[in-house]
């Protein structure tokens, strides 16, 4: 196996691996985390301090199957573009509890908004209908697959 010097302040890895002819290539993959700035502060993205190297394999937030992917695994020979996977918590503005949200994520041309909500509960209305209860009150609510209800990603390709 190659050795890689990696002169990057980002987590790296070479894995062998193979074209779609077959032929072998020595795939390199480089994933670089960084922190949000604090709302109302600057706009620039801070490099993370915590940089481990891509994962081989899916991590996942629980029981693997049955919860989301935390950080995907990084071994495709191939990738059209470039991947970027939030990880965090929607926190209510000045530590307040608030019911719903907005929270917007924006990465050049890729953006996502959200409308985060408190828990919330199924009832049967009067008629068989079912909706959903009010949302509690919340301070800070993980962004998580399980919490999702509908819709995708706009301006991504």
């Amino acid at each position: 196996m190659a050795d890689l010097e990696n002169s990057t302040p980002f987590g790296a890895r070479v894995m062998p691996s193979c074209g779609r002819d077959g032929d072998d290539l020595l795939l390199i993959v480089i994933a670089a985390r960084f922190r949000l700035p604090t709302p109302g502060q600057a706009t620039n993205l801070e490099i993370s301090s915590s940089q481990e190297p891509p994962p081989l394999s899916d991590e996942f937030v629980g029981e693997p199957g049955l919860s989301s992917i935390r950080r995907p695994g990084q071994s495709a020979y191939t990738k059209p573009a470039t991947d970027i996977h939030v990880v965090g918590h929607a926190y209510a503005p000045n530590g307040a509890p608030v019911t719903r949200m907005g929270v917007a994520i924006r990465v050049g041309p890729c953006s996502v908004d959200l409308l985060v909500h408190g828990d919330r509960v199924w009832q049967r209305a009067l008629g068989g209908q079912v909706k959903p209860s009010a949302a509690a009150p919340f301070v800070r609510m993980p962004l998580v697959w399980e919490r999702a209800f509908g819709g995708v990603a706009s301006g991504s390709t």
